[in-house]
């Protein structure tokens, strides 16, 4: 939870520009000895000072904030909790102090422990090979098999004197034939041993696909833009039916929408709800599905198949994703993006929603849309000037495994296994479809309500068992006038908190009795201050 350091940007990039920081506090409205606080990193600063100062330093926010750089600091820190670096005692807030002070040092870091993994990985992969794979196992058998052959065939050959011609040439044959095969056992072993059928990648697709998104704010203007001209071509009154998208598709994609009770066994599916057949362009959804899923799968296919340019000019300029497997996630992912802007115009949306203080079930009436789709909406209005609450939004299923995740600069999110058990995200699973509200206070006194609902996929059949999976919404409790979800909970009143951890391998309250793991990292001190 260690904050990034802001002070070391202001001045290095206030130093670039050939400005004294009388000048630039003169210009942004402050005094000078404030914003030598600033740059020391004694005050903290937000708002539309942050704004002001971002424009005069021409610095993007997200790099001020270091909105870009919070998937390093969640590296460095899984660095740190790495068991090997116990000995080293380190720091969670160092993290951000490297990343603030010296993002090149930084992320070499990263780099060179990404290396290190995928190295580490490739050893265990083989090492899990070498002692269970029956391949190997035959094929070492094989390969005595045949030395043993030509062993005992070159000490009957050895006593050639004492073979007839006829004996001899059928040991010859033997020994060549023996030394045929052992050759080919090689071959086959040399083959399996090759470095490429065993590398490991530390990084999944999908991190580099939340990398993607975390680069851009979890907003991405080109797409918002976009989406707005075509919702214009596919109706021309305010909201995007799915009657006017099929008819869209039919017309000027031709592209076949069609409802079965049943999906085509022999063709790809996309999730339960849908199949596509790009052969014959044409999309099945399940008639069964419910209307608002069924508008966000044809409006995704849309997006995919009407701007598909810009989303792959997009692709192409991230450096992030490294692999063919990412890039096709990553392209799904922004094709739900854009059938999200389209279906939830991000100013009319913006709008609703701080005129219902961002109700989730009020917003799904408005729209007509899922619970799901509007929390995933609320996380994307980001766009800078007309920003709605900064929200982080995370999704796990029953096993505690994260699902997806949206973070915050303030409130990282595991990447890797569960968080912290007191987290509402899970309590929310013990009363299905009920909103669960939660007041939390982390070790460095920063406190969020987190708001959680459990929700189920329905059922596409009966021999299909529901499955239920959790989303959390969370909001610092500075926004907690702007949000519905604070109303009633007293914010100052210490019993109503509930002290917690990111997760317990790096939450340092040693007294805790729900904790699973030892901590790793010596962070700040967990006495919370009432």
């Amino acid at each position: 939870m260690a904050r990034i350091p802001l002070g070391p940007k202001i001045r290095s990039r206030r130093k670039e520009q050939g400005l004294t920081q009388a000048t630039l506090a003169s210009e942004v409205g402050i005094s000078a000895s404030y914003m030598n606080l600033i740059e020391q990193d004694k005050r903290q600063i937000g708002g539309s000072l942050l704004n002001r100062l971002a424009e005069k330093l021409a610095y993007p926010i997200e790099e001020l904030t270091g909105e870009s750089d919070r998937h390093v600091i969640e590296d460095l820190e899984e660095i740190a909790a790495d068991p090997l670096l116990r000995p080293l005692m380190m720091d969670a807030r160092s993290a951000a102090d490297l990343a603030g002070k010296n993002p090149l040092w930084a992320k070499a870091m990263v780099t060179i422990y990404r290396a290190y993994l995928d190295q580490s990985r490739s050893v265990m992969a083989l090492t899990d090979r070498l002692n269970q794979d029956p391949f190997l196992a035959e094929s070492v058998h094989a390969m005595l098999s045949h030395v043993t052959a030509i062993r005992s065939t070159s000490e009957i050959l050895d006593q050639e004197n004492e073979l007839s011609p006829e004996q001899a040439a059928r040991f010859h044959g033997i020994l060549s034939s023996e030394s045929q095969k052992l050759s080919d056992v090689s071959m086959t072993l040399n083959t399996w041993f090759d470095a490429s059928n065993i590398g490991t990648r530390s990084e999944t697709p999908t991190e580099e696909v939340e990398d993607l998104f975390s680069s851009h704010n979890n907003y991405f203007a080109e797409l918002e833009t976009a989406a707005t001209g075509l919702s214009k071509k596919i109706t021309k009154g305010e909201r995007v039916l799915e009657g006017d998208m099929s008819e869209f598709a039919r017309h000027k994609l031709g592209v076949l929408i069609n409802h079965e009770a049943t999906l085509p066994a022999e063709i790809s599916r996309l999730g339960k709800l849908s199949a596509w057949d790009p052969d014959n362009k044409t999309l099945t959804l399940l008639s069964t599905a419910a209307p608002a899923n069924r508008r966000f799968l044809v409006a995704r296919l849309i997006a995919e198949l009407s701007l598909g340019d810009k989303i792959d000019a997009l692709l192409d300029s991230s450096p992030v994703l490294t692999t063919e497997a990412s890039r096709e996630r990553a392209r799904h992912a922004l094709s739900a993006y854009t059938a999200s802007a389209m279906l939830l115009p991000y100013d009319n949306f913006l709008e609703t929603a701080r005129s219902v203080r961002f109700d989730i079930d009020a917003l799904c009436q408005q729209f007509s849309v899922t619970y799901e789709q509007v929390c995933q909406r609320l996380v994307a209005l980001r766009r800078q000037g007309n920003e709605g609450v900064p929200f982080a939004l995370m999704q796990t299923d029953p096993s505690g495994s994260t699902t997806k995740r949206f973070p915050l600069p303030q409130l990282p999110l595991p990447r890797h296994g569960s968080a912290c058990p007191l987290w509402a995200i899970y309590s929310a699973f013990q009363t299905p479809g009920r909103t669960v509200r939660q007041i939390v206070r982390f070790p460095d006194q920063s406190r969020f309500v987190f708001v959680a609902r459990s929700i189920g996929k329905l059922s596409v059949t009966f021999h299909e068992p529901e499955f239920m999976h959790s989303i959390l919404l969370a909001y610092d409790v500075l926004y907690a006038d702007d949000v519905v979800y604070s109303d009633g909970l007293d914010l100052g009143h210490a019993d109503n908190v509930t002290d917690v951890g990111p997760n317990c391998r790096l939450c340092p309250r040693e007294d805790c009795q729900f904790r699973q793991e030892d901590p790793i990292l010596q962070t700040l001190e967990a006495t919370a201050v009432p």
